[in-house]
């Protein structure tokens, strides 16, 4: 608006000056027919055409000055359209971004509380394998120690002379096969057996005598050390 006043006022600056060239022209005209100067009025009269031409291009002059200023002010108008959409822009990424931090904030809480359930299930785990193969184990020599008491007293019914020989050798012999039957575990595939908590049993887990393992030919894994 500015530049447009500007113009304006020049328009008229420049209206004004080509009037008062008009008069004075006419004046000195005037004055030099009464004074009987006719090369002066032709000198005159030529200095008013070239000023006349300057006018001339003068105001071509604002013209283009004045379609440059309209270009300009379109120019200016657009510009702030687009400032105003880019500041509409920035306002709506900030608030993208608040929602970002909010839902990273949530994220890094819920994971916090699944990697903590998930030790307490990994800690529970191989408390439930210990007591499953304290009881297999327990279990085991309660078998194991029935067989060896009805064996014994078979044999103490059948010859009564060599009890106490036979006591202890039934005795002896449970014993020994306590420790070679307790519960041991093999895969579907492998050539090992291992003991219930075992890491190599988790595609399968199929429980066996530690004797009988042997005689299929099975031998301990090396990592559980059954």
């Amino acid at each position: 608006m500015e530049n447009i006043k500007k113009f304006f006022l020049k328009n008229k600056a420049w209206s004004i000056t080509t009037m008062a060239m008009a008069v004075i022209i006419a004046a000195l005209t005037v004055g030099l027919i009464s004074s009987g100067g006719q090369s002066e009025i032709e000198a005159y009269q030529q200095k008013a055409k070239e000023l006349e031409t300057s006018v001339a291009s003068l105001n071509e002059e604002r013209l283009s000055l004045e379609n440059k200023n309209a270009e300009l002010s379109g120019k200016v108008s657009e510009y702030e359209k687009n400032a105003s959409n880019f500041n509409e822009r920035i306002e709506e990424l900030t608030k993208y971004k608040d929602t970002y931090k909010e839902l990273e904030s949530k994220y890094n809480s819920l994971k916090a509380d699944y990697d903590k359930v998930s030790a307490e299930n990994v800690s529970l785990k191989e408390k439930a394998e210990s007591i499953e193969q304290a009881s297999n184990a327990i279990s085991q020599k309660a078998s194991a120690s029935t067989t060896s008491s009805n064996t014994t007293s078979q044999k103490a019914g059948s010859s009564p002379i060599s009890s106490s020989t036979s006591k202890n050798t039934v005795s002896a012999s449970s014993s020994a096969e306590t420790d070679k039957s307790y519960t041991v575990y093999i895969t579907n595939t492998g050539g090992k057996y291992h003991s219930g908590g075992c890491r190599y049993l988790k595609k399968s887990k199929i429980s066996i005598s530690k004797s009988k393992a042997e005689a299929q030919g099975y031998s301990p894994c090396k990592v559980c050390k059954p």
